[in-house]
């Protein structure tokens, strides 16, 4: 299961960690669709400081008002993928 873990107090802090387990590696929808929705965050984030590894992503931004709208739209994006599978992801939100 992947676990997405998100808190916006002051900041914006991101840890999305795990492996869905809906297909082998490589070809899991699920985890492809975390991903796109991830880097297209950190693409985007202004200030971020993003680190990754195999399975893991880490990401602290400033909660402009630019980010604030990137963080929705991921947390939009999260909550339809887990809505639709939810044995794939779990969502964490602390605001």
């Amino acid at each position: 299961m992947t676990i997405a873990e998100i808190r916006t107090k002051k900041n914006i802090d991101i840890c999305i960690h795990g492996h869905s387990g809906y297909a082998d590696i490589g070809h899991d929808i699920i985890c492809a669709g975390i991903s796109a929705l991830s880097q297209a965050f950190c693409m985007e984030a202004d200030n971020a400081e993003i680190n990754t590894d195999d399975g893991f992503l880490s990401v602290a931004a400033e909660m402009t008002p630019n980010n604030k709208v990137r963080l929705d739209m991921l947390v939009s994006g999260l909550k339809a993928i887990s809505e639709e599978y939810p044995q794939y992801l779990e969502i964490f939100l602390q605001e």
